[in-house]
C-alpha cells in the first residue's frame, strides 16, 4: 500500500534561499533522494505556490509530468502569499493525518522552522517525518524534529549568488539579470571581459549558449515557445562589460543574432511582424503558425569609418562629430583667439556668446559638446551638471586643439577595440 505524502513548500524552495533569482530547482531530483532513502510508495503530493507567477514557469512542466497537485496560494492582503501558502499545508497535512490512517510517512518540502511543530504533532502519531532542503536555509529545530533530513543540492553557492550581484553593469541590466530565472547559472558558464576582439566575442556567445540550454526553464523556450532575444542580451551585458553591438560591426543587436544564430546551436525566428525567438536548432514553434529562420548575415567589416562613427556617439562621453564643419572651425579660432574672453564662463553663457554666427543654437550647443566630450573645453568643478560648471580652453594653438582630439577620439575608440584601431580610418575621420 502506498503510505507517502509530500508536501512541497515551493514558497520556500524559491523565496528562502533567494531562488527566485535561480532556476535550477529539480522536483524530480528531489523524489529520485526519496527514493535513495527507500522512499517508493508516495500517495499523495501537493506543490503550495502561487503559480501564476511566471518565475515558477518552468516547474510547471515538470509537476504535470510527476503528478504532483498544485495548490494555487493567493495572499491574504496584496504582496507575499507565504504565510497563506503555510497554513494552507499544515491543514492539509492536518486533514491526512486524522483522515488518511494509512499514511505512515510524511515529507515536508522546507527549510522552515515554523513547520517544526507540525513534525512533533506527526511523531505524536507515530508517523515518520522527513524533511526536504537547502542546507543553508535550513532551520536547525526543525532539522532535529525531522526523523531524517534530505539536503538538495544547491545549485549555486551563497558566494556565487554575492558574484552576480557585485558585477559591474548597469543597474537595470543587473536587476534583470539577477530576477530573470533562465539566466539563473550564467556565471557558472561565463565570467565577465572586456576590451574583446570579434573572437573573444563568439566565445562568450557559444558559453552563454551553452549556459542556456543547460538551464531547464530557458532550454524549454529554445525548445518549445522559443526564447525572447532580451534574455541574450542581458547574459551579453552580463559576459562583456559595457557591451554594445556597434563595437563588434553590428549596427543592431539583432545583426550580431542573425551572425551567430547560424552557427548551428540556435536559429532566430521572426514571428510577425517584430516578434523575434531564439530556438534549437531544428526546432519548431509550438502553438504558433510556421516561421521560417531569418537568412544568415556576413561577418561584418567592423574598421570604416562609419563603425567608428558610430562608436563615438554611443555610451559616454559621447564624441559627435559637428554636423557644420564651417561652424566648428570659426567658433575653434574664436576660442583660440580670445582665450581671456571665454575664461570661466558658464556653459549657457558660452552659448550666447556664439549666437552672433547666425547657427542654430541647437547646432552651437553641439560644437560645444564635442569640445567638452574630447577635453578642448575644460569645466570646473568636473562633478558638477554641465550648467553648473565654470569652462575655459584648454589648447593655445591649432596643433595643441588638433592633438587633444585626436587623442580624445582614439583613447575612446581603443576601449571599444582592443587596442587594435585600423589609424588610417581614424585619419579619415580626423
Amino acid at each position: 500500500m502506498k503510505d507517502t505524502v509530500v508536501l512541497y513548500d515551493i514558497e520556500n524552495l524559491v523565496g528562502g534561499y533567494n531562488l527566485k533569482y535561480l532556476s535550477d530547482i529539480s522536483l524530480k531530483n528531489i523524489l529520485n533522494a526519496l527514493k535513495e532513502k527507500n522512499i517508493h510508495s508516495i500517495a499523495l503530493q501537493k506543490a503550495y505556490a502561487d503559480w501564476s507567477n511566471q518565475k515558477l514557469q518552468g516547474l510547471k512542466w515538470e509537476i504535470a509530468e510527476l503528478g504532483i497537485e498544485p495548490i494555487q496560494m493567493y495572499g491574504f492582503s496584496k504582496g507575499s502569499t507565504k504565510n497563506a501558502a503555510d497554513i494552507q499545508l499544515v491543514i492539509d497535512a492536518m486533514e491526512t493525518l486524522h483522515t488518511k490512517p494509512f499514511i505512515t510517512t510524511v515529507v515536508i518540502v522546507s527549510g522552515d522552522g515554523g513547520f517544526s511543530s507540525l513534525a512533533k504533532k506527526y511523531s505524536e502519531y507515530g508517523k515518520r517525518v522527513i524533511g526536504c532542503a537547502y542546507r543553508q536555509t535550513t532551520n536547525a529545530i526543525f532539522k532535529k524534529v525531522c526523523d531524517d533530513f534530505i539536503y538538495i543540492d544547491e545549485t549555486l553557492s551563497g558566494d556565487q549568488i554575492e558574484k552576480l550581484r557585485s558585477i559591474q553593469m548597469d543597474e537595470n541590466h543587473k536587476k534583470h539579470l539577477l530576477e530573470n530565472p533562465m539566466l539563473s547559472n550564467l556565471s557558472t558558464f561565463v565570467t565577465q571581459q572586456q576590451d574583446l576582439d570579434f573572437e573573444g566575442l563568439m566565445v562568450q556567445c557559444d558559453k552563454i549558449t551553452k549556459a542556456l540550454k543547460s538551464n531547464k526553464i530557458a532550454n524549454e523556450a529554445l525548445n518549445y515557445e522559443g526564447l525572447n532575444i532580451s534574455v541574450f542580451k542581458s547574459a551579453l551585458n552580463y559576459a562583456i562589460k559595457e557591451f554594445e553591438p556597434i563595437q563588434f560591426g553590428f549596427p543592431k543587436f539583432i545583426d550580431l543574432l542573425r551572425f551567430i544564430s547560424f552557427k548551428g546551436e540556435i536559429q532566430l525566428v521572426l514571428k510577425e511582424p517584430s516578434d523575434y525567438r531564439l530556438l534549437n536548432s531544428g526546432r519548431k514553434l509550438v502553438g504558433f503558425a510556421p516561421v521560417e529562420p531569418l537568412n544568415p548575415l556576413e561577418k561584418p567589416t567592423i574598421h570604416n569609418v562609419q563603425s567608428y562613427l558610430n562608436i563615438l556617439a554611443t555610451k559616454q562621453p559621447v564624441i559627435k562629430m559637428p554636423e557644420s564643419i564651417s561652424l566648428f572651425e570659426v567658433m575653434r579660432d574664436d576660442l583660440l583667439e580670445n582665450r581671456s574672453k571665454y575664461l570661466n564662463i558658464m556653459f549657457d553663457d558660452l552659448v550666447d556668446a556664439f549666437l552672433y554666427l547666425n547657427f542654430e543654437e541647437k547646432m552651437i550647443r553641439q560644437v560645444l559638446y564635442f569640445m567638452i566630450n574630447t577635453n578642448i573645453l575644460k569645466g570646473n568643478p568636473s562633478t558638477l551638471p554641465i550648467s553648473e560648471q565654470f569652462f575655459y580652453f584648454k589648447p593655445e594653438t591649432i596643433s595643441e586643439f588638433n592633438s587633444d582630439i585626436k587623442e580624445a577620439i582614439i583613447k575612446k575608440l581603443e576601449r571599444s577595440f582592443a587596442n587594435t584601431l585600423d589609424m588610417s580610418v581614424v585619419e579619415q575621420i580626423l
